[in-house]
């Protein structure tokens, strides 16, 4: 049976010039066929007539508002967020597998390299596929560059950057609404040029100006950091055990200190290596920072994976020389600014870390 749509009127011309009116319904038949029916109550005659003409008058047009169906516009927002997660991840997926490729470069794919190893515990902290894991240290082998040809060097580089961050609301030179913030940058490129030219283009249109490289070496110093997990062991007393251990055998081997990483901490990192998940967040009781200078990373990570800790990252990290007076701080609106510029930077393909002094 036939369900009523809407009513319009539909006006016609007849052969004699003249308009005549009449109603038209709009019926809709469901198991018939999906398009609309104009079944018209004009008298056969005037029907015959418009049938007639050359080039017969069409209807009036007629308007339809489709109702919007609820939670389109929530769908809508929760694609647009989750297609930029995706292509967040692909970006940190990319990074991660140049890093292992140019690592694997250095060692003809080695596994047992330090450096390789630390290229391979970052991509397994942001969760790269093990097939593309794979296929980017196989990329790094000599005897891959051979077969495919050896492709671009990649080249690790630094920009140090002086950034002038003024308020949103408007620009003024006093207080914490202007401040100066010193970052230095980290990239990996297969084309010096064009990265410098990026990078360039984010820091001067952000109100900064590149410095020479070093430039920032007064405020700022490397060392390593070591994550080590503590497994999932369910008694406060034990911690306290295991991190007298960590201690204890990680001064020995050369290491300069040991703390535990505050939760939140603790949910920054996993939040910025995209691998936060329930499965995960329970495989470990506590994570502790070891830091080291830079010429030790090496050998305390050796000397630690020696007596079976479970080191999950370690790397070499800029800290400022002075952590009580070295930092620069900034007011709510100001540091949103400043957020804006990281990530501007960060979603760079070459750039692999960004380090600074705001507070």
């Amino acid at each position: 049976m036939s369900s009523l749509l809407s009513i319009g009127r539909i006006q016609t011309m007849a052969a004699g010039g003249r308009c005549s009116r009449s109603f038209a319904t709009l019926l809709y038949d469901p198991k018939s066929s999906p398009s609309i029916i104009i079944s018209s109550s004009q008298p056969n005659q005037q029907r015959q007539q418009q049938q007639n003409l050359s080039h017969p008058i069409s209807p009036m047009p007629f308007s339809y508002q489709r109702r919007t169906m609820a939670g389109h516009n929530k769908w809508s927002k929760i694609r647009h967020k989750k297609g930029a997660k995706d292509v967040k991840r692909a970006n940190i997926f990319g990074k991660a597998s140049k890093s292992l490729t140019a690592a694997s470069r250095d060692c003809n794919g080695d596994v047992t390299n330090l450096r390789l190893q630390a290229a391979i515990a970052h991509a397994k902290a942001v969760q790269l596929p093990k097939d593309k894991l794979e296929e980017a240290i196989e990329k790094g082998t000599t005897a891959y560059r051979t077969k495919k040809g050896a492709g671009a060097d990649l080249e690790n580089l630094r920009f140090d950057a002086m950034m002038r961050i003024s308020s949103s609301s408007e620009e003024t030179t006093d207080d914490l609404d202007s401040a100066q913030v010193a970052c230095i940058i980290l990239a990996l490129s297969d084309n010096r040029n064009r990265t410098t030219q990026q990078i360039r283009h984010l820091v001067t249109k952000t109100g900064g100006e590149l410095l020479p490289t070093d430039n920032l070496n007064y405020l700022f110093h490397q060392v390593g950091v070591i994550l080590v997990e503590q497994p999932s062991i369910k008694d406060e007393k034990s911690t306290e055990q295991f991190e007298e251990e960590l201690l204890e055998a990680a001064l020995e081997a050369g290491a300069i200190n040991v703390e535990e990483l505050p939760l939140h901490q603790q949910e920054e990192e996993s939040e910025n290596d995209e691998a936060s998940n329930d499965e995960t967040a329970n495989e470990s009781l506590a994570t502790f920072v070891v830091t080291t200078e830079e010429r030790d990373l090496w050998q305390v990570v050796q000397a630690l994976q020696s007596n079976g800790y479970q080191i999950s990252q370690f790397q070499h990290r800029y800290v400022l020389q002075d952590e009580e007076h070295g930092g620069v701080d900034l007011s709510p609106d100001t540091w949103k600014q400043f957020e804006e510029f990281i990530d501007k930077l960060e979603d760079l393909e070459d750039v692999n870390h960004v380090y600074h002094n705001a507070n």
